[in-house]
């Protein structure tokens, strides 16, 4: 089921005399630099996505030999995460390659942030 952009909100950032607009500036400013995007490893493939004109089980198997992330990533820091977070982060990493729109949700609602242990 596909979510009408209609029905989606965005917070309004922090008024500029509020203590939390340095936070969110920063934040921001990290964010239109690109500081948060990680290209990945494609082992050797100059294309990242699937060829989706071969089967689910196929696509599995190039995505489990390629891209599919056996541990915890060096860049994800603050905490260690669960599996089923990591299994998650795989899950939408593979609807990535597969060229296929998704949301991961739980029922407390969006994002399952890593532990902190």
């Amino acid at each position: 089921m596909a979510i009408s952009l209609t029905i989606v909100t965005w917070e309004i950032p922090p008024s500029e005399d509020s203590p939390r607009f340095e936070d969110f500036k920063s934040a921001y400013e990290e964010y239109v630099h690109g500081n948060w995007i990680h290209l990945p490893n494609y082992r050797g493939k100059n294309d990242p996505y699937a060829d989706l004109a071969k089967s689910e089980d196929v696509i599995q198997a190039e995505f489990g030999h390629r891209l599919e992330m056996k541990q915890q990533p060096e860049w994800v820091k603050g905490g260690d995460m669960f599996e089923y977070q990591l299994e998650g982060m795989n899950w939408l990493y593979f609807q990535w390659f597969k060229q296929t729109s998704a949301i991961l949700a739980d029922e407390m609602g969006l994002g399952i942030p890593p532990s902190a242990t």
